[in-house]
């Protein structure tokens, strides 16, 4: 096992390709757009950027495109606005012709109960964001696997 993760870190060091600043440029313009979605609750903004195969990974939950939509717009649903919404990109990576971005987005907000109450709330999620060029040029995101997320709701912190 030992031999088979040092030949896997060997092989990883050698597909690292060198990042390119024009690229990051652009990926840290559509967090910038991300972050202004999130805040207009704009699911179509969001979209565009997401592969066609893109996955969600959160917990023990694996979504694809459709149903991580699904689940944003469900979110979204309960939100009375946002007060913040931003992305901090932590690191930068990239892997042959792939970008994987360590990302901790936070937000806060209004968010409305099932009993009817109008709450504040914030929100950290880390992340790891996968990203490449389309044939057209255009980027992709094909996953993110949710590493941990924190929620306070009022302003107590909710389990599970």
């Amino acid at each position: 096992m030992c031999l088979f993760f040092a030949l896997s870190l060997i092989v990883s060091a050698q597909n690292k390709a060198a990042i390119n600043e024009k690229d990051v440029e652009e990926l840290k313009t559509i967090y910038v757009e991300f972050d202004e979605a999130a805040k207009n609750q704009d699911s179509k903004a969001l979209e565009k950027y997401l592969d066609e195969n893109y996955i969600l990974e959160s917990g023990t939950k694996r979504l694809n495109k459709k149903q991580a939509l699904n689940g944003m717009r469900d979110y979204s649903g309960m939100i009375r606005g946002f007060t913040l919404a931003q992305s901090r990109i932590e690191k930068i990576e990239k892997i042959g012709s792939r970008y994987i971005m360590t990302v901790t987005f936070f937000s806060a907000g209004k968010v409305q109960m099932p009993s009817g109450r109008i709450l504040d709330f914030t929100t950290t999620t880390k992340s790891t964001d996968f990203w490449h060029k389309d044939r057209k040029g255009q980027w992709r995101q094909s996953m993110q696997i949710s590493r941990e997320t924190d929620v306070f709701i009022d302003p107590k912190k909710l389990e599970g």
